[in-house]
């Protein structure tokens, strides 16, 4: 019963109670929704009082809980699910209503979500009373101040912070430094590297803090513990620096940022954990990031100096960047120009200046504002200076350590870029070194300094004896504090007033520097003074004898540049007087010195004396004497051993005789054994001509110097030391080393070893010293030819260090040097080295072993020149370990390479298996199939490597490789292999290089060549800043495309470009556009450019472009002849910054325009031509400029602007040029209202009669420093002076007189001629200058004329007058004349036969003579003979009387016996009548012509032949022989005792022409071979008795026999045609040769090379050879014909098929000469699409008389740019209108003696009035045309855009050049005859105006 009722209980529980439940739904469905409404209620009153708290909270600077937020958005979510239910129309379907019956089952659904929902309701409710809060206050951040200009990135504080960034993330760190000047941007840099770190995730928090001058520990606990959350309950320092320790352990990482940090902090007292030697780290994750002023402070911080990093200036351009960011839009109005910019730049990069004075200026757009800004911070005055800038610095300067560290700061800022030296002697006087014994001591102590002051950042980096550096505006802040504090007064100006009396009693120092026109008081009272200065460059400025009377506490005297014929007598009241240096003067009397008993440092530098004055001798205190630089020679006996106090003695680079201690015979000069009688002599600075003036016995002398720079030998240049090392030893000894004790004392302890041609050594060691050289850091062995090891472990029983610090190795001219380290080099021997350069060691054959490579871990530099046997740079030789043979070789290191002229050179690594597997796997291939690249990538790691230099590597073919990413610079000169120096390949992997350089590259085409169809996805930002393109003849462009997209180089600063002929542009647009950065601009010598920038694609863009070079500063344009402008399309270009514009001889380019024609658009109404504008408007652009160098045109066009001398206020240099025209006329009435002008350049004066001197004696230029004058050919004197009438030139310092040809004098009136400063006169190249002046000139200082600028020779005979007429009588202009034409001088005549001086023609390169009647027979004397030795050139022409040019017999005749070699390379000569022989006998005993290149010889009538045979053999360099004209049977004679087979070879020879050579039978008359491997140039006209080939061998095996009378019975023809040089690429050949030729008698693919073909003396029918032309030359571009009987060249259309379309495509130039029947060139039915016309680039018809149609009447030649008709007298006119429209690239067109002609282009009426547009027309002539009407007589307008020289002649009948209109823009003139230039505004008036003046002359 139980068990049924339990089991009926069940089935009620699961049936029952759900039924109910469900019933439930039904019956309480209002009870649901009313219990639902209430529980929504409660609940939006919960929610709106938790949104109260929220708010609350916020309002408090709380973040709101998470959990809250959540509460928030889950109740929003309930209560909107709660009122779509209550809202739901479905409701009003499950009411009871008595209409109708209520949906049970939707009520039931719709009640039972109510009590869900309800349910869910109280659930959120009850949730709330979880919270114990509803918001915390947030952990504080460290944020980067809120920067004005965080949107800017600048690459010096992005790299720093990234190498910041790397210290922190680096394990190994701890403590971590940032250093700088105050307000360079500590804080900022340090604030954004924390939002790096954060963002990585580098530390898990990041606090910081300000330290500040007076640390308030407190406080700083405060701010860290602020960061963290931490509310400390501790009141004492102590308590709260254990809490915070222990807060920060807690932390798993954290960065604690220490900003502004003066002294050491005690991070103990503080709270920050602290390892320590004894407790190690007391928290791994905790790092310190540390900022201050001053390096030292974070040193003593325990900062790593690996970890410290220096915060520098900004960038120029960083600084313009942050400028015009925070001064806004204002930097871009025009009317300020550059002010904006040259503001910036004063601020000097310091970025707390930059803003202050940025914001300041903003919105300020008056001109004068921004012009007082600019001489504020120009001002050295303190009260100018920005007020938080000043403070700053302030602040450092009040923090230094001392008194004597504040002393030096201000002395280094008032002697600003002196050597540390000359400051150890300023502050031993002035007693700022106190309480130290020795001057050495004293000297570190000012280093010590000196790194104090570097590391305040308060001097710039100082190298050991470097000079003293610092910032503008720090020097500034210096120069005010010295004169508030100090009392000194410095004067920098000449005109700067004296100061008052009273000040001058207080006044410690004074500085007079300039002083070139000051004039001194008789005396000043200074009582107080300390230090007096007094610098001056006029060598007649004079010194009071009483003016030292009143500064009788003068301690420091400083006299520079001064002739101090006597000293003043007041020197002898200066008895407090320490310190005593007498610079670059003139010394002579010097008896005062005796009285200054208490001078302990007396210096002469670089003055000038020849005696040392024994009053020296009585300065008993002396303790430092410094002769070095200058003139001495004499030292008289026991001057030197009476300074017995004496502690450094310098004598480096003087010229001492001293005396030999072991002579008996009394000499005025001391010897150097006095210095054994100095004690205390610790440094020594010594110059020895010769060894004997050193003793033996000064062992001990040497072994207690400290330091000593000693020269001994007469081969070393003292500028060669090593600066930065104590103990330097130069050494050319005449004697064994090993006798040598002293000097061997002196090795064991060197620091800088120089050793040259050392007798007694194989090996510097152990030969040199056994145990090694532990010290040295610095050897260079040159000129020794015994020496064969450096090392030579070979012979040493015991392995040492041998060099354990070395890190410079020289190796020059040792030409039996076989190996550095000979055998296995013993571990760290050159562990340290860091520099090698090795040049012209013939026999070294590798540079390092592989053993020797891993031990030379520090290596940076390698320099490896002219070293002919090296085959690799790294050799691992067949005794290498087999373990080794897959090792890398690594220099990790290295960071610069210079490999030069290494001709056998093949890889940077190799070993001896690579060469051994090579060989046999690649035996029998081509040497290129198995060519490697030459930095082996698998071998060679060469990962940091930043600078590469590659001269004269002739085997390269590729430079780049990938592993050069990081590199930095690249110069490449020389390497005749390489076509591209970035192939696409590498695109991407060049970013980072800074500077490149192409030179003399002859095959280069392209610098970049880019991978266009490459998916990237960004342009890709390169560094390059530097570019320097130089020489590269192909270079047709620098990018293969336009880079937009690829690659940007913005980055761009210089660029230059010199010597690229076929380069049309230099800069794409994209790039153009984009080079805001750039700087210098130059350009030379590229003949072709047209334009800088151009278009590389197609544009749609109509607007104007616009071109900023904002910081553009140099433009430089020489010879660019077809340049006409910066950009065609319309364009706007902005230079604000310019300041230096040098063009010269730019033809086409116009410089300037002024405003009145600003608003010209260089348009042409009617048709639209444009032409380029001016580059600038030059009021806009000349105010700014200091440099200007132009042509006569843009001069005249400036003069003729109102106020033009205006426009110049800032100019000091002005260069004129081109003076070319009759009328022209130097300026000298403008140069004088230029005040500013110090530097006058004239040159190019050429032909011009009216100039034949540039300024009356009246012009006064009387600030002017510097006068050139250069390539004036009808200059004959400068000042053309009126008699008895002073012309005085009061500031001129220099006067370069060059290349002169007409000058006879400077005047030539009777004027007295005043240069009162004149210091350096060069006179070069003014051969007919007898005199400088007629009348009397005075020069004070001038003591020397000079013959070239950079040469040191010069000559002084008294005066400038007497000089000059020296010069001229010695015919010293002579010897600087490299190109010589000897008629220009007859007076020479009177010394060619004479006896010449040695120097007359030293220079001479080349010579031409050309009808000289005082010639005798001979050219060449024996006394002239030695003008071969320099000369490379001679031209002989139109000389009668020569019968020979060398006067070999001559020279026999006085026995010359040593066989001479001459420089001769090119031997021209021409129309010699009498000329029998070149060389009158055989001369090969007596003289060589090794390296002559070239011999042409024409019109020389009785000349038999050419060489003797003895020469031949000299003549290995031949490549080019051209005879023409001559009587010659023979080129080389017959040589009677030779009976044998000659064998001829000519190996270099390239070029073989003869001509109109109606006797030469053969090349040599006796049986011979020749053979000239090398011949690309073949050609023979006219020679009817000579034979070109033979086509079978029986031609040469014909025997020959000889009769005197008859001659030759058998010609031998010149080359048999089987052994024809494969490499002919121009043969002209005759009817006869060419029917052999195609008869196939000729070996296959003989002339597959040949481009250029002539054919002359051709009967046949042109069909005969066309068929096959293109099989036997394939590659013909050139095809010339002449003297054949053609009547049609090219047949009609049944006939072309013979004529090949392949050869037609590939055919460039045609060119017929002398074919009298030709009546067609091509006949009428010529197909028109034919390749042939097409493709056609030049076209020359020549004396063809009966030539009736040039070309068909529709032909059209699209791509001909040349053509030339001359002498078709049958032609009426020479193109159609159809051919007309064609020739759209046609640039030059000559019409000549064309009779009949009557109009160069025929019009077909029926075409209208179509313009006919000539697009690239340059170059137009019609001359000696007869019956020529005009140049057209149609409608059609003729537009020539380009024409740029039209010359008209021998045109009588020609009215008109056009009948319609014609436009040329550029046209400017018509050339009549030659020189005779004629324009009426434009072509058609000229022409017209012409014809009714009569004046075109007629010509045959």
């Amino acid at each position: 019963m139980e068990i049924l009722i339990s089991i009926v209980g069940k089935i009620a529980e699961y049936t029952v109670v759900p039924i109910g439940r469900q019933t439930s739904y039904l019956i309480f469905y209002k009870g649901n929704f009313k219990t639902l409404k209430d529980h929504v209620e409660d609940l939006e009153a919960a929610r709106e009082r938790m949104i109260h708290s929220v708010e609350s909270e916020r309002e408090n600077g709380k973040e709101i809980e998470k959990d809250v937020l959540n509460w928030l958005e889950k109740v929003d979510g309930v209560i909107k699910v709660a009122n779509q239910l209550q809202n739901d129309s479905r409701n009003a379907n499950v009411r009871c209503s008595p209409w109708s019956f209520p949906n049970l089952i939707l009520r039931h659904q719709l009640s039972r979500n109510a009590r869900k929902i309800a349910n869910n309701v109280v659930e959120v409710v009850q949730g709330k009373e979880k919270f114990n809060s509803v918001g915390h206050f947030p952990p504080l951040d460290v944020v980067a101040s809120s920067s004005t200009r965080d949107g800017e990135k600048y690459d010096t504080r992005e790299s720093l912070k990234e190498d910041i960034v790397k210290a922190l993330a680096d394990p190994t760190s701890r403590n971590i430094g940032v250093y700088g000047l105050g307000g360079v941007g500590k804080t900022t840099l340090v604030e954004k590297v924390a939002q790096i770190a954060k963002e990585l995730k580098l530390f898990h928090k990041v606090v910081k803090t300000e330290v500040s001058k007076n640390p308030d520990i407190k406080r700083i606990q405060g701010e860290i513990a602020d960061f963290m959350g931490l509310r400390f309950e501790e009141e004492t320092i102590l308590g709260r620096a254990q809490r915070l320790r222990q807060t920060i352990k807690m932390k798993k990482s954290i960065l604690i940022i220490l900003d502004n940090i003066w002294t050491i902090l005690d991070l103990k007292e503080v709270g920050i954990p602290v390892g320590d030697e004894h407790n190690g780290d007391e928290h791994n994750g905790c790092k310190l990031l540390m900022t201050s002023r001053d390096e030292d402070v974070l040193l003593q911080m325990d900062v790593p100096k690996d970890f410290t990093f220096k915060v520098k200036l900004m960038r120029e351009n960083e600084t313009w960047s942050l400028f015009q960011f925070m001064a806004g839009d204002v930097v871009k109005d025009s009317n300020l120009k550059d002010l904006p910019f040259q503001v910036a730049r004063k601020c000097e990069g310091l970025p707390l200046r930059v803003v202050t004075v940025a914001r300041a200026m903003k919105n300020k757009r008056d001109v004068q504002s921004w012009k007082d800004a600019l001489r504020k911070l120009q001002s050295n005055d303190h009260t100018e200076m920005d007020p938080g800038t000043y403070s700053a610095l302030e602040l450092s300067y009040n923090s230094l350590e001392s008194d004597d560290m504040r002393a030096l700061f201000l002395l280094f800022a008032l002697f600003l870029d002196e050597q540390i030296e000359y400051f150890l002697k300023v502050a031993m006087g002035l007693d700022i070194l106190k309480h130290l014994n020795a001057i050495d001591d004293a000297r570190n102590r000012l280093y010590r300094i000196i790194k104090s002051l570097e590391a305040a950042c308060l001097l710039l980096e100082v190298k050991t004896v470097g000079n003293i550096q610092m910032h503008d505006f720090v020097r500034d802040f210096a120069i005010s504090i010295a004169r508030r504090d100090k009392h000194i007064f410095l004067r920098k100006q000449s005109d700067e007033e004296w100061p008052t009396n009273d000040f001058l009693k207080r006044c410690t120092q004074i500085f007079l520097k300039r002083c070139h026109t000051l004039e001194l008081p008789q005396t000043i009272d200074c009582p107080n003074v300390k230090l007096f200065y007094l610098g001056s460059n006029n060598s007649s400025f004079k010194i009071p004898d009483a003016f030292f009377e009143g500064m009788r506490s003068l301690r420091v005297l400083d006299l520079t540049h001064l002739n101090l014929l006597s000293l003043p007598t007041s020197f002898r009241l200066l008895r407090d007087l320490q310190t005593l240096c007498l610079h670059q003067c003139v010394l002579e009397n010097m008896d005062a010195l005796e009285a200054l008993q208490n001078l302990e440092i007396l210096c002469l530098w670089k003055s000038s004396m020849i005696k040392l004055p024994r009053e020296i001798g009585r300065l008993i205190r002396l303790r430092m004497l410094d002769l070095s630089h200058s003139g001495i020679e004499v030292v008289p006996p026991n001057i030197i051993s009476s300074l017995t106090k004496l502690e450094e003695l310098y004598m480096g680079n003087t010229s001492i005789n001293w005396e030999d201690v072991s002579s008996t015979v009394h000499n005025e000069n001391a010897s150097l054994a006095e210095l054994r009688k100095l004690p205390n002599l610790t440094a020594l600075e010594l110059q020895i001509r010769e060894t004997w003036m050193l003793p033996r016995d000064l062992q001990l002398v040497f072994e207690k110097l400290e330091r000593y720079k000693i020269a001994i030998g007469d081969v070393w240049d003292w500028s060669d030391i090593k600066d930065g090392t104590l103990k330097t030893l130069m050494l050319k000894l005449g004697t064994n080393i090993h006798l040598e004790h002293g000097i061997k004392a002196l090795i064991k302890g060197v620091e800088n070893l120089y050793l040259d041609d050392v007798d007694g050594i194989q090996n510097v060691l152990p030969n040199l010293n056994r145990e090694g050289f532990t010290l040295l850091k610095h050897l260079h062995v040159q000129n020794n030819t015994n020496l064969n090891h450096i090392v030579d472990n070979k012979e040493r029983n015991q392995i040492h260090f041998s060099f354990p610090i070395l890190e410079t190795l020289v190796l020059l001219n040792l030409r039996n040097l076989e190996h550095i380290c000979h055998a296995q080099p013993s571990v760290a021997s050159f562990g340290s080295l860091s520099v090698i350069k090795v040049k012209n060691c013939i026999q070294l054959k590798y540079l390092f072993s592989f053993t020797m490579v891993k031990g030379l871990s520090h290596l940076c530099k390698i320099e490896v020149c002219e070293c002919n046997s090296m085959k690799d740079i790294v050799f691992r030789d067949n005794n290498s370990s087999a373990n080794i043979s897959d090792e890398k070789i690594e220099f990790l290191q290295l960071r610069s390479l210079t490999l030069e002229h290494l001709e056998t050179l093949d890889n940077f690594a190799s070993d001896y298996l690579t060469h051994h597997r090579s060989k046999e796997k690649y035996q029998g291939l081509e040497p290129y199939a198995y060519t490697t690249p030459f930095f082996n990538n698998a071998q060679v790691r060469l990962l940091n490597l930043e600078k590469i230099i590659l001269k004269d590597m002739n085997n390269l073919k590729t430079i780049w490789h990938r592993q050069f990413e990081i590199l930095k610079m690249l110069e490449v000169n020389n390497c005749k292999k390489i076509v591209v120096v970035f192939p696409s390949s590498m695109q991407n992997t060049y970013n980072e290089l800074e500077k490149l350089e192409v030179t003399n590259c002859a095959l280069v085409e392209e610098i970049f060549e880019l991978n266009l169809n490459e998916n990237n996805s960004d342009e890709v930002t390169t560094h390059l800043k530097e570019v320097t393109i130089d020489g590269l003849l192909k270079l047709k462009k620098i990018w293969s495309g336009d880079p937009e997209g690829i690659l940007s180089f913005q980055n761009l600063i210089y660029v230059q470009l010199e010597s690229c002929a076929s380069l049309e542009y230099l800069l794409p647009f994209s790039v153009a556009t984009r080079c805001s950065h750039l700087k210098e601009l130059v350009i030379k010598w590229c003949e072709n450019i047209k334009e800088i920038v151009a278009e590389e694609k197609e544009s749609s863009l109509s607007a104007a472009s616009i071109f900023e070079f904002n910081q553009l500063s140099t433009l430089l344009l020489w010879n660019l002849t077809k340049l006409n402008g910066f950009y065609a399309g319309n364009h706007t270009l902005a230079c604000p910054s310019l300041r230096k514009i040098n063009v010269s001889r730019c033809t086409n380019l116009k410089l300037f325009r002024t405003l009145s024609t600003r608003s010209s658009n260089f348009r042409d109404d009617k048709p639209s031509v444009l032409t380029q504008p001016p580059l600038f408007i030059a009021e806009e652009v000349i105010p700014n400029l200091e440099l200007l160098r132009m042509v006569q045109a843009d001069a005249d066009m400036i003069l003729q602007t109102q106020n033009s001398s205006s426009l110049f206020c800032k100019m000091t240099y002005l260069g004129l040029a081109s003076y070319n025209t009759d009328d022209a006329r130097f300026p000298y009435w403008f140069l004088e209202n230029v005040y500013t002008l110090e530097n006058l350049l004239v040159e190019w004066v050429r032909s011009c009669s009216s100039l034949t001197n540039l300024m009356p004696s009246s012009a006064t230029l009387n600030h002017l420093t510097k006068l050139e004058i250069k390539d004036c050919n009808s200059l004959e004197e400068v000042v053309n002076g009126v008699e008895n009438v002073d012309i005085a030139f009061i500031s001129l310092q220099i006067l370069n007189l060059e290349c002169l040809p007409s000058l006879i004098k400077f005047s030539s009136s009777k004027c007295f001629m005043k240069f009162p400063l004149l210091e350096e006169v060069i006179v070069r190249e003014c051969p007919q200058m007898k005199i400088f002046s007629e009348g009397n000139t005075s020069t004070p200082i001038l003591q020397k004329v000079k013959i070239a600028e950079n040469n040191s020779e010069w000559l002084w005979k008294g005066n400038l007058n007497n000089t000059i007429y020296n010069m001229f009588e010695n015919k010293v202009a002579f010897g600087k004349l490299k190109y010589l034409a000897l008629s220009d001088y007859p007076e020479l005549k009177d010394v060619w036969y004479g006896q010449l001086h040695c120097n007359v023609f030293c220079s001479l390169k080349h010579l031409v003579v050309e009808r000289c009647d005082f010639l005798s027979h001979v050219l060449f004397s024996s006394n002239v003979m030695q003008l071969l030795q320099t000369l490379e050139e001679l031209e002989v022409k139109d000389c009668d009387s020569l019968e020979a040019v060398f006067d070999v017999k001559g020279m026999k005749s006085q026995e010359i016996l040593i066989k001479e070699s001459t420089q001769l390379k090119r031997l021209s000569l021409s129309t010699l009548p009498k000329l029998k022989h070149i060389w009158n006998e055989d001369p090969h005993e007596i003289i060589s012509f090794v390296n002559l290149h070239k011999v042409d010889v024409s019109l020389c009538q009785s000349l038999l032949y050419v060489f003797p045979y003895s020469l031949c053999p000299d003549l290995g360099h031949l490549e080019m022989l051209e005879i023409s004209s001559c009587g010659v049977k023979e080129i080389v004679a017959m040589e009677e005792t030779v009976s044998m087979e000659i064998q001829f070879n000519f190996p270099q020879l390239k070029i073989m022409t003869l001509r109109h050579l109606s006797n030469l039978k053969s090349f040599y008359q006796g049986k011979h071979t020749l053979d000239c491997p090398l011949l690309k140039t073949f050609n023979v006209y006219r020679c009817e008795a000579l034979r070109m080939f033979s086509f079978n061998n029986s031609d040469l095996q014909q025997p020959y026999s000889v009769d005197q009378n008859q001659g030759m019975l058998f010609q031998q023809p010149l080359f048999c045609i089987e052994k024809l040089s494969p490499n002919l690429e121009e043969l002209a050949v005759s009817g006869t040769d060419m029917l052999g030729i195609l008869n196939g008698c000729y070996q296959e693919n003989i002339f597959h090379k040949v481009e250029f073909l002539r054919l002359q003396l051709f009967d046949e029918t042109p069909t005969i050879f066309m068929n096959d032309l293109h099989i036997i030359f394939p590659n013909l571009q050139e095809f010339q014909v002449r003297n054949s009987s053609f009547e049609i060249l090219f047949p009609t259309k049944g006939a072309t098929d013979h004529l090949n379309m392949q050869i037609s495509k590939q055919m460039r130039m045609l060119m017929l000469f002398e074919l009298e029947k030709l009546e067609h060139i091509w006949q009428e039915e010529f197909p028109l699409d034919h390749p042939l016309l097409q493709h056609l680039q030049e076209l020359f018809v020549l004396n063809c008389p009966s030539l009736i149609s040039l070309v068909p009447p529709f032909a059209s030649f699209t791509n001909l740019t040349y053509l030339k008709v001359d002498n078709c007298k049958e032609l009426v006119y020479l193109i159609t209108y159809s051919t007309a429209k064609s020739l759209v690239q046609l640039k030059t067109l000559i019409i000549e003696n064309c009779e009949k002609m009557l109009d160069a282009v025929k019009i077909d009426e029926e075409k209208g009035e179509e313009d006919i547009i000539f697009e690239n027309l340059e170059y137009l002539e019609l001359a000696s045309l007869s019956s020529l009407r005009s140049f057209c007589y149609g409608k059609q307008a003729f537009i020539f855009p380009y024409l740029l020289c039209f010359i008209v002649k021998g045109c009588p009948q020609m009215k008109i050049f056009s009948s319609a209109l014609t436009v040329a823009p550029c046209l400017t003139s018509i050339e009549v005859e030659k020189e005779n230039m004629r324009w009426k505004g434009d072509l058609n008036t000229t022409i017209e105006q012409m014809f009714k003046e009569k004046e075109v002359p007629h010509s045959n």
